[in-house]
């Protein structure tokens, strides 16, 4: 079946005939506000010449959705208009007129007509400014719409606060109705930002803003007023910033907002971070790969040493390091944090909050703290030397340290601490280890697509880079609020200080060529975002966002001479690593009898075999067997469909990080080729023995603890 042409694609190559050549192949987003924003930019114009070429070819006129009444908001169902994106202006003798971007949407107009059953004026706009205009036209409208609030209670410092029958009874139901929708949302912050004539709202949701609502300005000027009594702020201060917090009940969960004041020509800007306090912290929950779980369990496993993570603001370090403290809280362990601030509380950890007013700073915290005679101290960030001093002289004398640090990877944490005045002596016998972090957002599971030819600009670049293409795309659904994402994961690069490592610090060789070749087989953070793209966990495009032109650059220096399979399966750790108990072992084989072969073989060698026959066994069983450190593929069985079940098991198991061992028919030409062209040449020959087997499963154990 032939595919259709986009309308506006249409329209746009017929008013622009001289940019057919950027037009051709162009595959608009579904998303209207986006597909108005591609054709535009590949035509060459602007929004309103775009509007006015689409006026045009429905012979109508534009229209400014600005000029429209404030006694409109009652002429059609809110909900109608934001899910269609349609606007009423006003009611004329000519009927209703009515201003949209998409005149041709017969759809939308029979549902208009059903609630307005008289004639349609029609105009045109584009889409970004229409929502922006309806956003203003409710805005003063919501206030009045309180029937759809759940309850929420209001508290500060553990007061309740109703909302009174008062003036300011619709304030609270508009603070209620956006702090609902955030958290339906999933978003970690509320930004409300003053400008000529109102404040737009937007809210974070998976590390993006996202719009909102626009308020007028007299009503966000009494929001701001009221959250600054509630949360304890002094209200006749507007020229310096301020903090505060308060505490909200919603759906049977606790949140605290952490708000946040700052003066912005003249009127202050609000933000409040939304914190679940029922949040469960475990490492086994997060996301990472399994190889980088097991790294994080082996450095909590320690007694005493300094681990540092590594990371912009927002990128989950808070997350990880609780989770190894929420891992390491038992009754005979006593555990002090210093934050600032506290974010979440902890059940049995002693947290504290500095106050830099009163003295109390992150160095002076930590004297104090020693003396109460901790076991695991969490320090929330290292930012000048006097912290790092005091830090590093806790793990010296038998205390096990984490803190952060704000580097761009995880091996600069070295060059940082020696800027701090920390000699490389000492770093070399407290330092653990140091991880850098970032999030990428998930794909949306409803709404993501297989990634077909004409791949997109970026798509290609990283089939170049990794000699496979991106397994899944981005589209856009009710369901994600039309992003393609839902949800995040984290790309982690961890280094483990082993004796390489520490030989060269102890020899005075700490410049960065000296301490990558110490270093040599981590897994950056480029190749673990290359590794959910190619599990279809995420896009180049989103690794892009995230990691800058890096990643580009990063991965075509990995691509030079080394393996997709090498990278996909490519362990983060070196050798010297204390032993851990045997690990568990994925078997996959199609078909066939290896399973019951190699499993008496691994057995009485103190190793555990899971076998899986499809990709989703395999998913399935790296999600519940979390001591999972090897995969053994069987690919000896693999029939003339080898290309696609080779693919996908690339795709199933790119994200672990894991070793892996491949069993392949010797006589299997087209497969052994295809590894070739991959530069996959260390494998085993079936048939395989117990011995050569053994040797192996140690070999790659070996270099990957």
């Amino acid at each position: 079946m032939p595919h259709t042409r986009h309308w506006l694609l249409n329209i746009a190559l017929n008013a622009y005939p001289e940019r057919r050549e950027q037009l051709e192949g162009l595959v608009p987003s579904p998303v209207l506000a986006e597909a108005w924003l591609q054709v535009a930019r590949k035509a060459g114009v602007d929004r309103w010449k775009l509007a006015r070429s689409v006026a045009a070819a429905f012979s109508l006129e534009t229209i400014d959705p600005r000029e429209v009444l404030s006694t409109s908001a009652r002429l059609l169902p809110e909900r109608l208009v934001r899910q269609h994106v349609v606007l009423p202006i006003k009611d004329s003798p000519e009927g209703l007129v009515i201003a949209l971007a998409n005149p041709g949407d017969t759809e939308t107009l029979a549902q208009v007509r059903f609630a307005y059953p008289r004639s349609l004026v029609l105009r045109v706009a584009p889409p970004e400014d229409l929502e922006d205009a309806i956003n203003a036209l409710y805005a003063a409208s919501m206030v009045r719409d309180s029937g759809r609030f759940g309850v929420l209670r209001w508290r500060a410092d553990g007061t309740p606060i109703d909302p009174n029958p008062g003036d300011d009874s619709h304030i609270a139901e508009l603070g209620r109705r956006i702090v609902q929708e955030a958290i339906r949302r999933g978003a970690s912050d509320v930004h409300m930002q003053p400008f000529t004539g109102g404040a737009l709202v937007r809210i974070r949701v998976d590390g993006v803003l996202q719009r909102l609502l626009t308020l007028p300005l007299n009503v966000y000027e009494t929001y701001l007023r009221r959250i600054k009594t509630i949360s304890r702020m002094d209200t006749t201060k507007d020229l310096i910033p301020q903090d505060g917090r308060l505490s909200l009940e919603y759906g049977n969960q606790r949140y605290d907002l952490r708000v946040s004041t700052l003066p912005s020509s003249g009127i202050e800007r609000l933000v409040f971070r939304i914190l679940d306090q029922s949040k469960i912290y475990s490492v086994t929950h997060l996301s990472f790969a399994q190889a980088e779980k097991l790294a994080l369990q082996r450095i909590a496993g320690n007694t005493a040493g300094l681990f540092l993570l590594t990371g912009p603001t927002g990128c989950g370090k808070t997350t990880t390091l609780y989770s190894m403290l929420s891992g390491l809280n038992r009754v005979d362990t006593n555990i002090i944090t210093v934050e600032e601030p506290v974010e979440y509380r902890l059940n049995g950890i002693s947290q504290v909050d500095i106050d830099p007013r009163s003295g109390l700073t992150f160095a002076s915290a930590i004297r104090s703290i020693l003396r109460q005679d901790p076991d695991i101290l969490l320090v929330g960030e290292i930012r000048d030397a006097e912290t790092a001093d005091i830090a590093v002289k806790a793990a010296l004398t038998g205390h096990l340290v984490f803190s952060t640090l704000h580097t761009m990877d995880a091996l600069t944490t070295i060059p940082r601490l020696l800027d701090l005045g920390i000699r490389p002596s000492f770093i070399a016998d407290t330092l653990l280890g140091a991880m850098a972090q970032r999030l990428l957002r998930r794909l949306c599971p409803q709404c993501k697509t297989r990634v077909t030819e004409p791949l997109a600009t970026m798509e290609q670049f990283f089939q170049t880079a990794m000699q496979v293409p991106p397994a899944y795309r981005a589209i856009g659904c009710e369901s994600c609020q039309n992003t393609g994402y839902q949800g995040r994961l984290p790309v982690a690069e961890i280094v483990e200080v082993n004796e390489a490592l520490r030989a060269a610090l102890l020899d005075g060789r700490v410049d960065m060529d000296s301490l990558r070749a110490a270093t040599t087989g981590s897994r950056s953070l480029e190749s673990s975002a290359a590794a959910w793209i190619v599990s279809g966990e995420t896009t180049p495009e989103e690794a892009f966002r995230v990691l800058g032109q890096r990643f580009w650059n990063r991965l075509h220096e990995a691509g030079g001479g080394t393996s997709v399979a090498g990278r996909v399966f490519a362990s983060p750790f070196r050798e010297g690593q204390e032993e851990l108990d045997r690990p568990g072992i994925l078997f996959y084989q199609e078909e066939g009898w290896g399973f019951e072969v190699f499993e008496p073989w691994v057995a009485r060698a103190g190793y555990a075999l899971f076998p899986a026959q499809t990709t989703d066994e395999c998913k399935t069983l790296l999600q519940t067997q979390a001591n999972i450190g090897l995969l053994l593929l069987d690919l000896s069985t693999l029939g003339q469909k080898f290309r696609s079940l080779l693919q996908q098991l690339y795709q199933t198991l790119a994200g672990t990080g894991l070793p892996a061992i491949l069993i392949v028919d010797e006589n299997h030409t087209e497969l052994i080729a295809v590894l070739k062209d991959f530069g996959v040449t260390d494998y085993l020959t079936a048939p395989v023995t117990r011995e050569n087997l053994l040797a192996r499963i140690e070999e790659k154990l070996r270099r990957a603890s």
